[in-house]
């Protein structure tokens, strides 16, 4: 049953209210003040609130103000003489859900209280769900300020129809991206499609795209759909769009302004619906600037843009794939779940990863798949992953103090980086004092 709280001081009120509210299968929670009704507020999981809005001691707008500071979401209805409705009406401003007016019509009450309870439980369940989804995201793609902002970035817009291009190192995961904003969208229960123009020799990729009529080259022995055509309604994904030839990308252009295109071979129009996402691993902007890419094309798949940095620039997600990877690749190989040192996490974190999270997470599977040893060290990681993982990061043809001076700098960067700028944090991790840290920045002109 669904409990309403009665702060009323009022009595009569309060028991009429009750005896009414109780015959229509609600159950009746009842306070003669302020104090007494947060107290029961706290202690119960309340799904509406009726309050009184003049009583002596603390008032309505002052229970309202508690509610707010208590962080609860629970609606509240506020019952108000007739002289007071302007009074009210501020209320509602302030957060209340509505008023009504005393003597209360109880048929209306009703009606008025099962809307704000329905009305609660469904801010609650989108609530729960962008939990969920927040979770899922985080747990699949980090949880550092930069993928939390890349979540958010793709919340808002995956509902929408706009085009957008992923831009990132290989691999960052911009495929992967690209597919979770098309299950994110309003066309999730329709096609995904997937090119990498990468991938094609130049001389088919019009076909590939827009199709071809029987005899309209050697070769054209049947009509073929083209990948736009096939995806129609749905989400096309362009990879490696900057390998796009200069000619077809005039077509492309078209196409979208037009929302049609043709057949290579033929004169007839066909309709093109799909959603456009395109990924490129190099800065299509200044691709543009060189004339490299067009720039009226630029414009048109850029409406959104997600930039997704390189893992070496958010090293505080690096623990959080490590322990995925390890998890993942000791259930795909059949092995004792493997245990990471705090030495060898620390070995990792300080790693370029050229390759990103593609190349972090062959290094771990090739680890757990050669050694035999429950416990990972910075050995063993970099006996399999020798191309990866190197000791040193700055290379040994330099002065020794120049060679010092790198070092120190870089630790201290990721130091920063790790701990979300936190100097405290840095300069323990780092096993310096605040004040030495403070005379390092300076020193070497870091901003964090």
């Amino acid at each position: 049953m669904k409990k309403i709280l009665i702060i009323d001081d009022d009595k009569v009120l309060r028991e009429s209210l009750a005896l009414y509210l109780e015959d229509s299968s609600y159950l009746v929670l009842e306070a003669s003040n302020g104090f007494d009704g947060l107290n029961i507020l706290r202690d119960n999981d309340i799904s509406a609130i009726l309050l009184d809005l003049k009583m002596p001691e603390m008032d309505g707008f002052q229970v309202i103000e508690a509610i707010k500071k208590l962080n609860l979401t629970v609606p509240v209805i506020l019952l108000t003489a007739y002289g007071d409705i302007n009074t009210a009406v501020k209320a509602v401003k302030l957060g209340a859900y509505d008023f009504i007016t005393k003597p209360p019509d109880f048929g209306y009450l009703t009606l008025l209280l099962d809307r704000a309870v329905n009305d609660m439980e469904l801010k609650n369940e989108v609530h729960r769900l962008n939990q969920l989804v927040d979770n899922s995201l985080e747990s699949i793609l980090g949880s550092g300020k930069a993928m939390k902002n890349i979540i958010n970035d793709i919340k808002q817009v995956a509902p929408t129809n706009f085009t957008i291009l992923i831009q990132g190192e290989t691999g960052t995961g911009k495929s992967y991206l690209a597919a979770l904003i098309h299950k994110l969208s309003k066309l999730t229960d329709k096609q995904f499609i997937k090119i990498d123009i990468g991938s094609l020799s130049e001389n088919i990729i019009e076909s590939e795209l827009f199709g071809h009529e029987k005899g309209a080259f050697t070769g054209a022995d049947k009509k073929k759909k083209g990948f736009f055509e096939i995806a129609s309604g749905g989400t096309i994904f362009i990879d490696e769009i900057e390998n796009l030839p200069y000619a077809l990308q005039g077509k492309l252009l078209s196409s979208i302004g037009d929302k049609y295109f043709y057949y290579v071979g033929g004169n007839k129009a066909v309709s093109m619906d799909v959603r456009l996402i395109t990924a490129s691993n190099q800065d299509l902007y200044l691709l543009n600037k060189e004339d490299k890419f067009r720039k009226d094309l630029y414009y048109r798949l850029t409406e959104f843009v997600v930039t997704v940095p390189p893992l070496r620039e958010r090293v505080e997600d690096i623990p959080f794939f490590v322990n995925k990877f390890l998890v993942d690749a000791c259930d795909e190989l059949n092995k004792p779940l493997a245990t990471i040192t705090d030495t060898t996490m620390d070995f990792l974190t300080q790693q370029p990863w050229k390759g990103n999270i593609r190349e972090l997470k062959n290094c771990l599977r090739r680890v757990v798949l050669m050694s035999n040893k429950t416990t990972i060290t910075p050995e063993i990681v970099q006996r399999y992953c020798e191309n990866t993982c190197q000791v040193d990061t700055c290379g040994t043809y330099l002065p020794l103090k120049e060679y010092i001076r790198q070092h120190e700098l870089l630790a201290i960067r990721r130091a920063l980086r790790f701990n979300n700028g936190n100097r405290v944090k840095t300069a323990s991790m780092l096993k310096i004092s605040y004040r030495h840290l403070l005379f390092k920045l300076k020193e070497y002109k870091i901003k964090d």
